[in-house]
């Protein structure tokens, strides 16, 4: 038996299911969950508690809703570990770059002149925990979108695990986190999107999947993506064409596909293996020859391809 949750949020589909049971009680709670982060955490919402935040002066406490700070912080925490590859602060330049609006609504845009992008540092945000609020000492904007869906799917998962679900997945475009029975599951094709090209069984944990295709747009003549470099706020380059990671929450599997995406397919294993040794990546390079992490036998015990 199987209890199956759809919405639409986030600028994605979200799929939440249950699975061996016929109790639903946790379908309200996800939902409202869901709704209540969107409203919280979307930079495309003008009443969004993180497009407030983004107004608010410098050095002055801000105090924060409960779930925009913890993600925040979360967002924070693997900015300082991957030594501010991945970037949070980069609201202001998706916009110059065309990406004001959420994705289902982008056409081909006008960029707006670059503004000198600030790289993050250890104290660009201050935070209090005691009483969740945050100082900011630098004039950036914050943008969620990205380790948002990936920490969602963390929380919703954690949420029907308290309602006594044993099995089950939470997909948020393609952020998944799994728990209970083993799944068999397919990493789709960066130019194809209904054509697999890696079938796996996932054990347990969360697999993220990044490329430069789908959320790409045209700027003028130029085709740019999402995926912006920590150190230079451009489009990241590399012969990587799509990364996808598996690890043991999506908010971590989320923010290292997207840095798989920035470095060359040869380094990118061994920089996983090196600071992040529980996770491994199966990346896509240009030419479509695959790359592997030797630790992908951690999380699957069948491959096919």
């Amino acid at each position: 038996m199987e209890c199956v949750l759809h919405v639409k949020g986030m600028g994605t589909d979200i799929e939440v299911m249950a699975e061996g049971t016929e109790n639903s009680g946790w379908m309200p709670r996800a939902k409202e969950w869901l709704q209540e982060f969107e409203q919280r955490c979307s930079r495309f919402s003008e009443e969004s508690d993180l497009t407030r935040l983004n107004r608010q002066p410098l050095h002055t406490l801000i105090k924060l809703h409960p779930i925009l700070f913890q993600v925040l912080q979360q967002a924070y925490r693997y900015s300082t570990a991957t030594g501010f590859l991945y970037h949070p602060f980069v609201g202001a330049r998706m916009r110059e770059l065309g990406y004001d609006v959420s994705f289902e609504k982008m056409k081909a845009r006008r960029g707006k002149e670059l503004s000198r992008f600030q790289k993050v540092n250890p104290r660009s945000l201050i935070f209090f925990p005691e009483m969740e609020a945050v100082m900011k000492t630098e004039e950036m904007d914050m943008d969620l979108g990205g380790i948002g869906k990936g920490w969602s799917a963390d929380q919703v998962a954690g949420l029907m695990q308290k309602e006594g679900v044993s099995s089950g997945v939470v997909n948020i475009g393609g952020d998944m986190r799994a728990w209970g029975e083993e799944r068999w599951i397919g990493i789709a094709s960066p130019w194809q999107e209904d054509e697999d090209i890696v079938h796996m069984t996932l054990l347990s944990g969360a697999i993220a999947t990044s490329n430069k295709v789908y959320r790409s747009w045209k700027l003028g003549e130029q085709t740019v993506h999402h995926i912006l470099h920590g150190y230079t706020g451009m489009p990241a380059e590399s012969d990587v064409q799509q990364a996808t990671v598996l690890a043991r929450t999506a908010a971590e599997a989320d923010v290292l596909a997207k840095i798989l995406c920035m470095m060359p397919a040869a380094e990118g294993p061994a920089w996983l293996k090196r600071y992040f040794p529980n996770a491994a990546c199966v990346l896509v390079r240009e030419d479509g020859k695959l790359v592997m992490s030797a630790s992908i036998r951690h999380f699957t015990k069948r491959l096919e391809f």
